[in-house]
Order: structure tokens, then sequence, then C-alpha cells
């Protein structure tokens, strides 16, 4: 299975010392919905915020599985926003009944993830529509705050 395997090579890519910080942002093509009462009690909120969009699908629960069980934080789903600056993909069908009519439609299925330890560090995060991109998605952004111990170049101390 192409999941399998997906799920496999992204797994050994975490073969890293536990002190480093990690970013994955991709395209998941899962959707992991809006967390629920029961995700709550299972402790789901230390994986994800509560400003998902719809109702997760297999895809969206073998990466709730994967980020349990490393430790990640989606990041995306952490902010409130417009469900326009949520949603990060979109796609047109055609209308019941009649077939010249399209809807278009919006999903949340592209994430940045972090380990649940540095979500505090996130500022925002959210999708950007109206980008040149010839992609039915839109970019996902998060924001870092770095903190002086983060900064690699240090402002000097003026000599005495």
């Amino acid at each position: 299975c192409v999941l399998d395997e997906f799920y496999a090579d992204l797994n050994s890519a975490f073969d890293i010392p536990a002190h480093y910080d990690v970013f994955v942002a991709g395209d998941f093509n899962s959707r992991l919905g809006r967390r629920s009462d029961g995700d709550v009690l299972a402790g789901l909120s230390r994986n994800m915020g509560m400003y998902g969009v719809g109702q997760r699908n297999s895809n969206g629960q073998c990466l709730l599985d994967f980020m349990v069980e490393k430790d990640l934080y989606a990041c995306n789903t952490s902010f409130k926003h417009p469900s326009r600056h949520i949603t990060s993909w979109h796609g047109t069908t055609s209308a019941r009944g009649d077939p010249d009519l399209t809807v278009k439609y919006y999903k949340q299925i592209d994430y940045i993830l972090c380990k649940s330890n540095y979500k505090v560090n996130i500022s925002d995060a959210r999708s950007y529509g109206g980008a040149l991109l010839k992609s039915d998605h839109k970019p996902v952004v998060a924001r870092i705050q770095l903190h002086q111990k983060y900064l690699v170049h240090k402002k000097r101390k003026a000599p005495r």
C-alpha cells in the first residue's frame, strides 16, 4: 500500500536526536477534521487544535496515529481564522440534478506539523489564498517565535 510506504519513509526520517526541532510541512491528503469532545477525552488536544475543518477521514486517522506516535502537533489547527484561511485545497463538483452547474468545495488537507512541546513557539498558522500558483492548493504558513537561545547571531555587548 502506498500510504504504508509513505508513513514508513516518514517514520525513518524521524531517526534524529530528540533535542532537534522538527517541522514537517506538506500535502498529506488527510482530513484531521474538527476536534471532538471524544478527542479531548482521549488526550488528542496535545496533537491537534480546536479549529480543524470537516470530519476526519481514513487518511486523517493514519496521520493522527502517526502524530500521536511521534508526539507531533498540527500547527494550522490551532488558530481561529475565517474558513478561507483555514482550508488549503479546493475542488469542484457538478451539482445534483444539473450537470452544467458546478459547485466549489474546500478542504483542509495540508498541514504543518511540529513537536508538541514546541507548539508554544507558534504564534500563528494559516493558509493564504490568491497566490499566483498553478495549483489547487493554497500555501500554508506558520509564524514561529524564536527566543534568544535560538538566535544564531547574538548581539554583542559594548566593551566597557
